[in-house]
């Protein structure tokens, strides 16, 4: 295992990972492309090499930019993961789990499956439907932590919840 990627050869070997998962051309275009703020942080504070802990702290640095779109900050997340797995460092994020399971707490299991029938009966698309998986799964998890029950949710704790997951997000600076 590697602990750092040699600044000249970053494109290299993004380009070389993503050929071995069959990446098409186009795919490997954006990954390079996505790599321009990076390198452009690496120049500006005279960094030779990419290490994981430089990824964390660049990723620090777009999570409060508000001059790069999301979808953009996403594609330089990807490329981070990227590296950080070429060193070695973590999954690689080419490969994804061929489905994604959603764990419920058990005082919840009954009313969130009854939810999501109900939005799937009134047409709900399947990306919304995989959306409020995820999100009633980290809430039920949560709630069930506090030792709160479907009955015994307040309108103060859904707040808190949700406030809390913006605030992670970085959707709120205080």
């Amino acid at each position: 295992m590697k602990d750092c990627i040699p600044f000249d050869e970053m494109r290299s070997r993004c380009r070389a990972a993503l050929k071995a998962h069959g990446i098409k051309t186009s795919t490997v275009y954006d990954y390079q492309h996505s790599l321009a703020p990076l390198i452009s942080y690496m120049e500006a504070k005279g960094i030779k090499s990419y290490t994981s802990t430089l990824g964390e702290e660049f990723a620090m640095t777009l999570k409060y930019n508000s001059g790069m779109s999301c979808n953009k900050r996403n594609d330089v997340y990807k490329v981070i993961k990227l590296l950080n797995s070429i060193l070695g460092e973590g999954a690689s994020p080419l490969i994804r789990p061929a489905r994604i399971r959603y764990e419920y707490a058990e005082a919840f299991r009954e009313t969130i499956e009854c939810f999501l029938q109900k939005m799937e009966t009134l047409g709900r698309s399947t990306n919304t439907l995989a959306c409020y998986k995820h999100g009633l799964s980290q809430f039920s998890i949560r709630m069930a932590l506090e030792k709160l029950t479907p009955n015994s949710l307040s309108r103060e704790k859904i707040v808190q919840f949700l406030d809390h997951t913006e605030i992670l997000r970085g959707k709120i600076v205080s």
